[in-house]
């Protein structure tokens, strides 16, 4: 066998109910499998503790850290006592060598696309979930081919945006109720359908987002992007309304 230690058998852990089992930003190199209670998938704000998930037996959870991203994406606390198996790099490592080639490779090219994917997702944070939900809402629009006027389905919305942004439905409930609020989009109840009230707005709006990313949120130079004095004033007050207005 020589010097190399194989390791066979996964780790067990235990954690009490409201325990951390690690914090957003912290680095790690295991991850867990939960083999009986459960745990909340945690995402702070800034103003408020959202809970973007709650994980039930034989989920699993902090994968990437096995794959080159060991800096926790969300913070992960027991919602009650919890037992989990622990998998770390060692462990990883000499259970890849009893699978085929072929099937590592894949796994390795789908954990870069997801490593990338992940890193979309935080930089459009930087500019705000705000301008993440727009975009996703204008592009599910006209992936399915049809114009902003006919809308996309708000299950269809809210499932995408969950899923892709890692917020929760709560959450996108209530920063679609604002972005409502503020005339971006509209909600037809009657076809249960999600509408952009008008497209030219809308693609302003998320460039003078991007701007406004590019100046750490100052007041940004009229520019090109505005169409007229008329509407510069009209972004300024809707981004401090999407900033600070609480509903």
């Amino acid at each position: 066998m020589g010097d190399k230690l194989v390791v066979t058998k996964p780790l067990d852990d235990f954690f009490k109910k409201g325990e951390v089992i690690f914090r957003e930003g912290d680095k790690g190199d295991e991850m867990y499998i939960i083999q009986s209670g459960k745990v909340e998938v945690i995402k702070d704000t800034g103003k408020e503790e959202v809970v973007l998930a709650t994980l039930k037996p034989k989920a699993f959870f902090g994968e990437m850290a096995l794959f080159g991203d060991p800096h926790r994406s969300a913070t992960v606390r027991a919602a009650e006592d919890t037992k989990m198996i622990v998998i770390n790099k060692e462990i990883l490592d000499s259970q890849l060598e009893k699978v085929p080639e072929w099937f590592v490779s894949i796994l390795k090219t789908l954990i870069s696309r997801l490593r990338e994917t992940n890193k979309r997702i935080k930089s459009r944070f930087k500019i705000g979930p705000e301008f993440s939900i727009l975009k996703t809402i204008y592009f599910l629009t006209k992936s399915s081919g049809k114009s902003s006027d006919e809308g996309v389905s708000l299950k269809k919305a809210c499932d995408e945006c969950c899923n892709v942004l890692a917020i929760s439905e709560e959450e996108f409930n209530k920063k679609l109720k604002t972005l409502m609020f503020v005339g971006l989009v509209k909600f037809s109840e009657s076809k249960d359908l999600l509408l952009i009230t008008d497209e030219n707005m809308l693609k302003d709006f998320l460039a003078y987002l991007r701007r406004k990313s590019d100046e750490n949120g100052k007041e940004v130079e009229k520019s090109e992007i505005f169409a007229d004095e008329k509407s510069y004033i009209m972004f300024e007050k809707i981004y401090k309304l999407l900033s600070h207005k609480k509903l």
